[in-house]
């Protein structure tokens, strides 16, 4: 089977697992292309280019996949979206998905259920880096409260350092890829890691970078974000009125406070499937691209 990605974002490590897990899981061979062509069994396309409508395609198998908070496609033969629901073949796929490489062993992750390798670092090991308090990296608080609630929590207990362009009061943009964010991340006790907007399922890398750091997340956006990870190893703002906000403020000033509390929740498994259940559920994305081609 042939696949080829179109109107996705520049290649990156994320589509290398997009193309690894589909090849896993099929016969097939996956290529991202920039001049797509009617050669392919099938196109997988996303959210940021119009190739996919064009005319060359309209007998072509389609499955549309989103890293957005955007809902399934009718005309699609297959959708990978954020979303619970099963109408229009839709498949529940989250961004995070594809921040992990499911198939290496190599690659630490904040997942104790996957394998020794995967453990977290002990509570003694991380806490002798844990000198600071809570950090805040985003570009903009368009269309959510992240900077409203780091300015309450900064107001109203401690300094919170903002280190990207929203709030910023380092002194200067952190720039850099992940890695450089997730290592300036490492320091902090807690880490704001507040989505762009609010939608049943939508989880992106967010939470994984603050776990990834060895910080408590402070968790908004997938009201369902429970399904996932273990809600006992995070802090979850379920909306953004004021007096919620408060309490969690009061929430995070007693954990901060009480070093038993922090590693209780340190401690908690992240993660809420095993490796071979995930490994499982990729399986079914392959069946399902079978199906299509027949």
């Amino acid at each position: 089977m042939n696949i080829q990605l179109i109107d996705f974002w520049e290649y990156d490590y994320q589509i290398k697992n997009l193309c690894e897990i589909i090849e896993k899981n099929t016969n097939s061979k996956v290529t991202l292309s920039s001049h797509p062509n009617i050669t392919s069994d099938l196109i997988i396309y996303s959210c940021f280019g119009t190739n996919h409508k064009n005319n060359k395609f309209e007998k072509t198998l389609k499955v549309y996949y989103t890293g957005e908070n955007k809902r399934p496609h009718k005309s699609a033969n297959l959708n990978l979206t954020f979303d619970y629901t099963l109408e229009h073949n839709n498949i529940r796929f989250p961004l995070w998905y594809l921040y992990i490489n499911w198939y290496s062993q190599t690659i630490p992750m904040p997942f104790n259920h996957i394998n020794k390798i995967l453990q977290k670092p002990s509570f003694e090991e991380m806490s002798k880096t844990k000198t600071k308090f809570c950090v805040f990296i985003a570009g903009h608080s368009r269309n959510c409260p992240r900077a409203h609630f780091t300015q309450m929590l900064h107001n109203k207990y401690k300094h919170v350092d903002c280190a990207g362009r929203c709030l910023n009061n380092i002194g200067r943009i952190l720039g850099g890829k992940e890695s450089k964010k997730i290592e300036y991340m490492r320091p902090y006790k807690f880490c704001i890691a507040f989505e762009n907007s609010q939608y049943p399922g939508y989880c992106t890398e967010k939470i994984l970078h603050a776990f990834l750091a060895g910080c408590i997340p402070i968790y908004w956006g997938d009201p369902k974000v429970g399904n996932d990870f273990n809600d006992k190893s995070f802090l979850h703002l379920q909306s953004h009125d004021g007096s919620e906000m408060l309490e969690m403020i009061e929430k995070i000033k007693e954990i901060d406070q009480n070093d038993d509390l922090w590693r209780k929740m340190y401690e908690e498994v992240s993660f809420k499937k095993t490796h071979e259940e995930m490994l499982e559920k990729l399986k079914e994305l392959g069946m399902e691209l079978q199906k299509l081609i027949g």
